[in-house]
């Protein structure tokens, strides 16, 4: 609509789509000034409910879901919008493995190609109950890496020759060396333990996080070693994922597209890129509406939807909607009785009802 169409014409176009004839916006004006005052609107269009912004995104839009998947069958045909994606892990060859996620692609019902957005590679991991997570604007990172081939171990005492140490002051401190477990931490080669599990050597093929003397230490227990530069070979490339003491927020500019369209019976995928595998991420989805369901918000909007059997109460002149119908109640109608055209409604417009309250 251009900006200089004046208000009246607006209302000539109003009344054309409700079944009048221009010129009419006469006798309408009053109704629709208190019907736009009812709704929540006011001079200048100032007002904002979210129930009838149709043409807006959160109005065409479901309930966020999540859910984690790499592969899923669309349910029906519309626009779907990403809303965020957090990282996870899997053991994948004894290895293990984040989300490598370059964007998601869908398919029609008979398999082709029907849309995708695409972004820079994005590596997000998860560490017990922390996780990174993509936004259309920033990046969350909560969880860091290091190869154990990396750091110095030492013998962790004479008396336990299988038992070795390593200075490390990147994760989160999470609680006392006795009873708290390396919970928010991941590691293929070892069961994540508490620190005195760990030195004690109680669970072989272990790993925990010790704090003491304001340092931060990990702790493997491992029966197969018992000399420190062995060990310290041996731990080449294997990784541990943990929770950072502190985790960084990466602006994204230019945002990230996150809307791409799905047909029911067809697939969406996440983008694997090439040469990569990839743990399935978790996903939160906001599912666009059918037009069908479009169709039922906009009669909702003007009239509350019963029927055929009344779940509420309705006096005599109210309104409701059926079928995706505008009804008058014409007689007064209980809970649990039937809802009937020509017997206690009937059929109207909305057009109808402005004319008569006009006139």
């Amino acid at each position: 609509m251009a900006d200089n169409t004046t208000e009246l014409e607006v209302l000539d176009q109003i009344v054309d789509v409700l079944g009048g004839q221009s010129g009419q916006y006469e006798t309408v004006v009053p109704t629709l000034q208190q019907i736009r005052d009812l709704l929540g609107g006011g001079g200048g269009g100032g007002g904002y409910n979210p129930s009838l912004s149709v043409g807006r995104a959160d109005a065409l839009t479901g309930a966020d879901s999540t859910a984690q998947w790499a592969t899923r069958e669309s349910t029906g045909s519309c626009a779907t919008t990403v809303r965020s994606v957090q990282g996870a892990t899997e053991v994948q060859d004894g290895e293990l493995v984040p989300v490598h996620i370059a964007g998601i692609a869908s398919t029609d019902a008979q398999g082709g190609e029907l849309d995708a957005i695409e972004w820079p590679t994005q590596t997000l991991r998860a560490a017990g109950s922390v996780a990174d997570e993509l936004t259309s604007d920033e990046l969350v990172t909560r969880v860091g890496v290091v190869d154990l081939g990396t750091l110095t171990w030492v013998v962790a005492s004479t008396s336990k020759p299988h038992r070795f140490l390593a200075t490390f002051n990147n994760a989160k401190n999470n609680g006392d060396n006795t009873s708290t477990r390396m919970s928010n931490a991941s590691c293929a080669a070892y069961e994540t333990v508490t620190a005195k599990q760990a030195y004690d050597g109680s669970v072989d093929k272990s790993i925990g996080l010790s704090f003491y003397n304001n340092n931060q230490h990990i702790l493997i227990s491992d029966s197969a070693y018992s000399d420190a530069a062995d060990f310290k070979a041996a731990m080449s490339g294997v990784l541990l994922f943990y929770q950072l003491a502190t985790p960084t927020t990466t602006p994204i500019s230019p945002t990230l597209p996150m809307t791409y369209r799905v047909e029911q019976g067809g697939s969406e995928s996440i983008i694997v890129p090439a040469g990569e595998i990839s743990a399935a991420p978790v996903l939160t989805i906001a599912e666009g509406e059918s037009a069908a369901e479009l169709v039922m918000d906009a009669l909702a909007c003007i009239a509350t939807p019963d029927g055929p059997v009344a779940t509420a109460n309705h006096a005599v002149g109210t309104y409701l909607t059926m079928q995706g119908k505008l009804y008058k109640v014409t007689r007064a109608i209980a809970s649990g009785e039937t809802i009937a055209s020509g017997t206690n409604v009937t059929a109207t417009t909305v057009m109808a009802e402005l004319l008569a309250l006009a006139n």
